[in-house]
C-alpha cells in the first residue's frame, strides 16, 4: 500500500485514564473451550455386540471360566482357531507391506486443506507434503503445543544494545531453545465496533480513546460488530464488505463512504477498496463476547476516533478481511494470553484464538514479562496517525474528506511497521546473519523468508520439504515452496530465542521501506508464550518491544512425561492427570460398595471406553476419517478421550486411526475388578497403584 501525504504532521498527546481494577478482573472472563459435541445415541454403541464379545471373552479367559472349554475342545477346533488367528496376522503383515510398497513407489504428495492467515490479507488454503510424514501443526484443541525448555550457549553473540569493541569483546550469550515449532500459529482475533465520532474539518489526526466514544451506526451494536484480526503487519485499518454492511457503514446517513478508492497490495496482486470518512474504531479480545448469545460487552474497548479506514467492495474486493493494524497498536499495549484460549461460533464460522486485552502502555494492569525482543518502528520518523484530505478542488462536495486512509505519518506517509532488530538463520553450512529486515506480524500464522534469504541458506525451490496454496485478496491462487531450516535465532534479553527445525515459506513480500522484506516473524514461533506488545507511542521515541513469558508446562500433567506431547495434542484433558488413568481409570472415581468392595476400574470406565470405541481421528484423504475422540462424550458425561489409557494411536492408512482401541481395552481388562484395600468386613484387595506419574 503506497500513499503520499504532503505537509507537516501534527503531534497528538493523550493521557489515558487508568481503571481501578484491571479489565480481566472486572469482566470475570474464563477461557472458552470448543464445544464438546456428542454423537447421536444411535452412533454411540455402533459395533457394541462385537465389542462385548471381545470384552467378555477376554474377561472369561482372565478368570479361567472358559479354560475348561478350550482344554476340552477337539484338536480340530483349536487348529481352526489358530489358523484364523494366523490368517489375521498374515493379512495384517501383507497389508502393511503392500501399503509400504505403494508409498515407496508413489511420488504423489498428500494434500490437506487448511485456512491459515498470511500477511497482506492473504491466506493459505492447503498444504502439500510427502505421504507418511506427519506435519507439526498447531492442534485445534487447546490451541498450543507446549513442551519443556532447554538452553544453549551462542558463542560470540552480543546482547542487543551492547557496545562492541571488536570481535574478542563479544561474550557468549544464553539462548532459550524451542525445538520444531508448528507450521501454523495462532490468530489474534478481536471484536471490532464502529461509531460516527470524528473531529472538525481538516482535523487530520486520529485520536486514541480509552473507551467507546460516539454513536453506534445501528440500533443493535451489541450484535452488529465485526470479528477481525489484530494485525501489526497492516499499515491501515480494513473492514471487509460483509462486516461493513453488518456494522452499518453503508446504510448510515450522511454517507460514511467517500467516492475515493485506494489500491491495496496483497501477496500476489492488488485490489481496490473504498476510503471511509473519519469514524470511530474500537476493539477488544474475543473474551468480550458472551459465547452463547454472542452479545458484545464494550465496557473495556479501546480505539481511535477521527480515523479513516479501507472498506471492502462487494465486487472489487469481496475477499478483504477485517484487520486492525499498526495505526492503533502504536497507542496501546496488547496482551495476548496463549494459555487462555477462547472460541466463538458465529454464522457457522468458528473463531478460536488467545484472549487479547488492550491497555494504555503505562497501565499497571499490563503484566511485566522479563524477556524482551527489541522492536523498531520503521520507516522511522512517524509522529502521528493521519489521513490525506481532498484539498484540490474547493467546489468538490467531498472537499476536505479523506482521499486515502489514516496511516502512520511524518512529512510523508511512512506506513511504519514493527521490525525485529536482528535475526540469524542457519541451514547446514549456509547462514544469513544479523538480518534486520524481518517484520513482526501478529496477523501472519506462518513465518516467511524472502527468495534472497532462501538463496543464502541454500534452499532449492525445486526440491521443497512441503508446498502451500496461497489465496490472495484478489482471489488468485499460487503455489509456494516451504522448507525446514536448521535454526532461526532472534535477539532478545536476557536470553536470545533460538528455534530449531523451523518451518518457513519462501515468499517475497514488499517492505514499507522499499524493496522486499528479509522475511516475516509469524505467530507459529510464539505458540508457547504469553505476549505483551508494548507500542512506545507516537511521536516515535523508541521503546517498542515484544515481551514474552513461556507458558509453564505441565499444569497437572508433568512436562517431562513421555506422553506430554500427546496430552497437549488431545487438548490437555484433565482426566489424564488422574494417577490411575493409565491403568484404566477413566473417571477418577471409585465404584462398588461395602458388600462388594471398591474398584477404580469398573463399569463407568468400561462404558466410557465403549462410547469411544472405533471413533476415527481426522485424517486427509484417502485415509478413512472421523470426528476425533476429543469431540465425543460418553452417556455418563465422561469425555471419551479419558478412555485413551495407552496414550497412543492405533490403526493405519487403510482402516483410519483410533485413540481408543485394543491397547486401551487390554489395559482395562488387566485391571478389571481389582479391589482397593479396605478394612474388614469390606472385601479388600491389593488396589491399583497411583503411579501413572511416579513411573512414567
Amino acid at each position: 500500500m503506497h500513499w503520499i501525504i504532503p505537509g507537516a504532521a501534527r503531534t497528538h498527546n493523550l493521557w489515558l485514564r487508568r481503571p481501578t481494577l484491571c479489565p480481566i478482573e472486572l469482566r470475570g472472563r474464563k477461557p472458552t473451550l470448543p464445544i464438546t459435541r456428542k454423537r447421536p445415541i444411535s452412533q454411540e454403541y455402533n459395533g457394541t455386540y462385537p465389542f462385548f464379545a471381545i470384552f467378555f471373552t477376554q474377561i472369561l479367559r482372565k478368570y479361567d471360566i472358559i479354560r475348561c472349554v478350550v482344554s476340552g475342545s477337539k484338536g480340530k477346533g483349536m487348529k481352526s482357531a489358530r489358523l484364523v488367528q494366523g490368517w489375521v496376522v498374515l493379512t495384517l503383515v501383507v497389508a502393511l507391506c503392500w501399503t509400504s510398497a505403494v508409498q515407496a513407489g508413489c511420488p504423489d504428495w498428500q494434500r490437506q486443506e487448511v485456512n491459515w492467515r498470511l500477511t497482506g490479507g492473504g491466506s493459505i488454503k492447503a498444504i502439500h507434503y510427502p505421504g507418511g510424514k506427519p506435519l507439526p501443526l498447531l492442534t485445534k484443541q487447546g490451541g498450543r503445543r507446549v513442551g519443556p525448555l532447554s538452553k544453549k550457549i551462542l558463542p560470540g553473540k552480543s546482547a542487543p544494545g551492547a557496545v562492541s569493541f571488536g570481535v574478542e569483546s563479544a561474550a557468549p550469550v544464553v539462548a532459550t531453545v524451542i525445538d520444531s515449532p508448528p507450521i501454523n500459529g495462532f490468530v489474534a482475533w478481536v471484536a471490532v465496533a464502529v461509531t460516527d465520532e470524528s473531529s472538525g474539518e481538516l482535523e487530520l489526526d486520529a485520536v486514541p480513546e480509552p473507551s467507546v466514544v460516539g454513536n453506534y451506526l445501528t440500533p443493535t451494536p451489541e450484535t452488529d460488530y465485526a470479528i477481525g484480526i489484530f494485525d501489526t503487519g497492516a499499515g491501515a485499518h480494513i473492514i471487509g464488505n460483509a462486516d461493513a454492511v453488518r456494522a452499518g457503514l453503508f446504510s448510515h446517513y450522511p454517507s460514511l463512504i467517500t467516492s475515493s478508492t485506494v489500491e491495496l497490495q496483497g501477496v500476489i496482486g492488488s485490489v481496490n477498496a473504498w476510503v471511509s470518512q473519519p469514524i470511530g474504531l474500537f476493539i477488544d479480545g474475543l473474551g468480550a463476547i458472551e459465547p452463547t448469545g454472542l452479545i458484545l460487552d464494550d465496557s473495556w474497548m479501546v480505539g481511535e476516533t477521527n480515523v479513516s479506514i479501507c472498506v471492502g467492495d462487494q465486487v472489487e474486493s469481496p475477499n478483504l478481511p477485517t484487520v486492525v493494524g499498526t495505526p492503533l497498536s502504536v497507542y496501546f499495549a496488547a496482551v495476548i494470553y496463549n494459555d487462555q484460549q477462547v472460541t466463538i461460533v458465529r454464522d457457522g464460522n468458528e473463531f478460536t484464538g488467545p484472549d487479547v486485552f488492550f491497555y494504555d502502555s503505562f497501565d499497571p494492569c499490563v503484566p511485566d514479562f522479563d524477556n524482551v525482543i527489541p522492536l523498531e518502528l520503521r520507516p522511522t520518523g512517524g509522529v502521528s496517525v493521519q489521513y490525506f484530505p481532498n484539498i484540490f478542488d474547493p467546489e468538490d462536495p467531498e472537499w476536505g474528506a479523506p482521499m486515502s486512509p489514516s496511516v502512520i505519518s511524518s512529512f510523508l506517509p511512512t506506513q511504519s511497521l514493527f521490525f525485529v532488530s536482528s535475526v540469524d538463520l542457519t541451514n547446514g553450512t549456509k547462514s544469513a546473519i544479523d538480518k534486520d529486515g524481518f517484520m513482526l506480524d501478529t496477523g501472519a500464522q506462518v513465518s516467511v523468508v524472502s527468495e534472497a534469504i532462501a538463496a543464502r541458506l541454500g534452499l532449492n525451490p525445486n526440491n521443497p520439504d512441503f508446498e502451500v496454496e496461497i489465496s490472495d485478496v484478489t482471489g488468485e491462487a499460487e503455489m509456494k515452496p516451504g522448507f525446514y531450516i536448521d535454526s532461526l535465532e532472534i535477539t532478545a534479553t536476557p536470553e536470545w530465542l533460538s528455534f530449531t527445525n523451523v518451518p518457513v515459506i519462501m515468499l517475497d513480500v514488499a517492505s514499507p521501506e522499499g524493496g522486499t522484506l528479509d522475511g516475516i516473524i509469524g505467530m507459529n514461533l510464539f505458540t508457547e508464550f504469553n505476549l505483551v506488545l508494548r507500542s512506545g507511542g507516537l511521536p516515535d521515541q523508541g521503546g517498542h518491544r515484544l515481551e514474552f513469558e513461556h507458558i509453564p508446562c505441565g499444569d497437572c500433567f508433568p512436562c517431562n512425561h513421555p506422553d506430554y506431547t500427546d496430552w497437549v495434542s488431545m487438548g490437555s484433558p484433565q482426566c489424564w492427570c488422574y494417577k490411575r488413568q493409565c491403568h484404566g481409570d477413566a473417571d477418577g472415581k471409585k465404584e462398588g460398595g461395602s458388600k462388594t468392595g471398591y474398584y477404580y476400574v469398573h463399569f463407568n470406565d468400561l462404558n466410557t471406553l465403549i462410547a469411544g470405541w472405533n471413533v476415527r481421528e481426522p485424517a486427509p484423504p484417502p485415509i478413512p476419517s472421523g470426528p476425533g475422540i476429543v469431540t465425543v462424550t460418553a452417556p455418563n458425561g465422561v469425555p471419551c478421550v479419558c478412555a485413551d489409557f495407552g496414550h497412543d494411536q492405533e490403526g493405519g492408512l487403510k482402516s483410519g486411526y483410533y485413540r481408543v482401541h485394543f491397547n486401551d481395552l487390554n489395559i482395562l481388562i488387566a485391571n478389571w475388578n481389582i479391589s482397593e484395600p479396605s478394612l474388614p468386613p469390606i472385601p479388600s484387595g491389593p488396589g491399583i497403584p497411583p503411579d501413572c506419574f511416579e513411573n512414567p
